[in-house]
C-alpha cells in the first residue's frame, strides 16, 4: 500500500489535523439555511440599475430630495424591459448627465416604479403544520 493512500473507513486529515468529511457538509448546509431561511440580503441589483444610480448620485443635485427617493427606486432588481430603457437612457451620449438624469426621473414617474421593498421572511415550519394527504401501502402479491 501506498504511503498517502486513502483507506477506507478512515478518516482524511488536514495539515492543521482536523477531518476533511465532516467540514464540507457542515458549510454546504449552513450556506443552505442561509439561503432558504428569510435570508437579510438583497437581490443583486442589475448593472444598468446600479450605472443609473452611480450617475444620479453625480449629478443628480439639482433634484434635492427627489434624487433620494430615485435612487432607493432604481436601486432594485427591475425587470428586463425597465432595464433596457434605462440602459437607452444611459446610452445617450450626446445630452448632459444633468439632462439624463431628468430622463431617468421621467422615466420612473412613466413607469410608476416604487422602491424595493423586501418581502417579509416566512416563520419556520412546524410538527403541527405537516398534515399527512394521503397514505399508501404494499401488499405482496
Amino acid at each position: 500500500m501506498k504511503s498517502g493512500a486513502a483507506v477506507p473507513g478512515r478518516k482524511r486529515r488536514t495539515t492543521s489535523g482536523r477531518d476533511t468529511r465532516t467540514r464540507r457538509p457542515r458549510l454546504h448546509a449552513q450556506r443552505r439555511q442561509q439561503r432558504h431561511e428569510g435570508s437579510p440580503h438583497r437581490p443583486k441589483t442589475p448593472r444598468p440599475m446600479r450605472d443609473a444610480v452611480q450617475l444620479i448620485r453625480a449629478s443628480g443635485g439639482h433634484l434635492g430630495d427627489r434624487a433620494d427617493k430615485l435612487v432607493d427606486t432604481l436601486d432594485a432588481p427591475h425587470s428586463l424591459r425597465i432595464q433596457r430603457a434605462v440602459r437607452a437612457v444611459l446610452a445617450s451620449e450626446d445630452t448632459s448627465s444633468v439632462t439624463r438624469v431628468d430622463a431617468l426621473d421621467d422615466l420612473a414617474k412613466r413607469m410608476n416604479l416604487q422602491p424595493y421593498n423586501a418581502p417579509e421572511p416566512r416563520e419556520p415550519i412546524t410538527d403541527e403544520d405537516v398534515h399527512v394527504v394521503a397514505w399508501s401501502a404494499l401488499v405482496p402479491a
